[in-house]
């Protein structure tokens, strides 16, 4: 057998680890090659998401710049000038209250979106008014910000004034209650020493105190078995029944205190104690007596939880050796009758009753 020279097998050699290495190039070539087109990928995606959201980020800002217009409604038109009005021309308004209007403003969106219709002002003006009459007036608008004003809808409102007067009203009370069936509920009574005979004045245009009647109180007590006292405000009522709600109409009195007695009634003896003088030794009856007829009993009335402290009445005489007849005062927080007749004081007789001597 033939042997291969030294150079042929260096050669082989070589070539042999040659071939190897390519080929592991070719392997690492065949794995790089996904990872590099996953980074192409993502790179391309990450620029193409940055100019969508500089698309977006340019078409807010442009439409938010550019100017358009915009309504805000139910905007309500102050009345300013009614201190001016009525103190200067004795005048005020009836009617003018409660107008709205819409108003069209432009501006750019991002100006615009800062506000709502709360801080738009609208107003007329009273101040230069000087007739009782009926006065249509230019809407004033106040816009916050870099806004300007299209239009108000309306552009002009009516306003009607009037001239003051006052008047003395009475006060009527409506109550509500129960109670048990020996109690009797007197009519209520306005106790203020403010208000004259339950009268009040009220202020205002004359078309409207015209036509106000009478203040009227309502209140619910539920079940009272006492007298009760209690503060309360009133409504202004006209000649139809209505109740009147004019903000220009003023009263000299926000309140009124209320007085509500409640009663009862009992029968009862009506007694005496009496003092004498040290050395007296005789003893004394007393007669009550009404016009010449004598009494014993008489009807007391008032409030319920006082009656209920009373199964008599008794009345002292002071020093009866030296007097035969008198009068005494009834109690104050009582009512006294002797049948259908009030009492304030009541008649009596002192009666000598002898006690003879023993010794």
């Amino acid at each position: 057998m033939q042997k291969r020279a030294p150079e042929e097998d260096l050669i082989r050699k070589e070539t042999r680890a040659l071939s190897n290495e390519t080929l592991n190039q070719n392997m690492g070539n065949a794995q790089e090659s996904p990872r590099k087109k996953r980074r192409g990928l993502d790179i391309i995606a990450y620029f193409l998401c940055l100019l969508v959201a500089f698309g977006i980020w340019a078409y807010v800002t442009s439409t938010e710049a550019e100017e358009y217009e915009y309504q805000f409604t139910g905007i309500l038109v102050d009345l300013e000038g009614v201190g001016a009005l009525m103190s200067e021309s004795n005048l005020s308004p009836i009617s003018g209250e409660g107008n709205v209007i819409t108003v069209t403003v432009k501006g750019s969106r991002r100006e615009i979106s800062k506000y709502s219709a709360e801080d738009i002002v609208a107003y007329v003006d009273l101040s230069a008014i000087t007739t009782a009459n009926r006065h249509n007036l230019d809407v004033h608008i106040d816009l916050p910000g870099n806004i300007q004003l299209v239009s108000a809808e309306p552009a002009r409102i009516s306003v009607f004034v009037d001239e003051i007067v006052e008047k003395q009203i009475p006060t009527k009370i409506d109550l509500l209650y129960s109670v048990e069936n020996n109690i009797t509920v007197l009519p209520a009574e306005i106790d203020d020493e403010d208000v004259v005979g339950g009268m009040i004045t009220v202020t205002g245009p004359k078309t409207v105190i015209d036509y106000i009647d009478y203040a009227l109180i309502k209140k619910d007590l539920g079940k009272i078995s006492t007298g009760v006292k209690f503060n309360s405000q009133f409504s202004l009522v006209d000649k139809a029944g209505d109740t009147v709600t004019n903000p220009y109409v003023k009263t000299d009195v926000e309140e009124l205190s209320v007085n509500v007695k409640v009663t009862a009634e009992k029968m009862v003896p009506i007694h005496a104690t009496y003092t004498k003088d040290p050395n007296d030794p005789n003893e004394y009856s007393i007669v009550w007596k009404y016009d010449g007829t004598v009494i014993d009993t008489v009807k007391i009335v008032g409030d319920p939880m006082v009656i209920s402290g009373y199964e008599a009445i008794t009345i002292e005489i002071n020093n009866v050796s030296n007097i035969n007849n008198g009068s005494a005062a009834m109690p104050d927080n009582l009512w006294v009758y002797i049948g259908e007749n009030k009492i304030s004081t009541i008649s009596y007789t002192v009666n000598k009753i002898v006690i003879e001597n023993q010794g």
